[in-house]
């Protein structure tokens, strides 16, 4: 059952109005699961672990801090990507094509190694 809140503002017609429900992306997330597999969409950078069923702040876009698992030697400009090792940290951009996704954003001026946060300029999310 769904109760409404507030009003429907304009008149529905019913044989042509269209009403429908979408999820809230952002419930039940987990960190990205870098050790067992993709399972989902990347929604973004957190600046500190959550606990389950708590609120929280994900950056989707601009300048972030984010715990680097890069092995490779990075420099300032190169795109990456959640790491598919290191639990909600990120990786190199992987050109070949495996993951199909567009790079999460791209290293600014500090390229950082392994274990450390690295200065990440984040792209729009979608």
């Amino acid at each position: 059952m769904l109760t409404l809140h507030e009003n429907v503002r304009e008149a529905l017609a019913t044989a042509t109005s269209l009403v429908g429900l979408v999820r809230n992306r952002f419930m039940d997330v987990v960190t990205y699961p870098g050790t067992t597999g993709i399972t989902g969409t990347f929604l973004g950078v957190c600046p500190t672990e959550v606990t389950d069923n708590d609120y929280f702040w994900v950056q989707q876009l601009g300048p972030c801090a984010w715990l680097a698992d890069a092995t490779q030697a990075a420099v300032r400009g190169d795109g990456v990507e959640p790491s598919q090792e290191t639990d909600g940290g990120y990786d190199l951009h992987d050109v070949s094509g495996e993951t199909d996704q567009p790079p999460a954003g791209y290293l600014g001026a500090v390229a950082a190694v392994a274990g450390d946060y690295g200065f990440v300029d984040l792209t729009a999310l979608k």
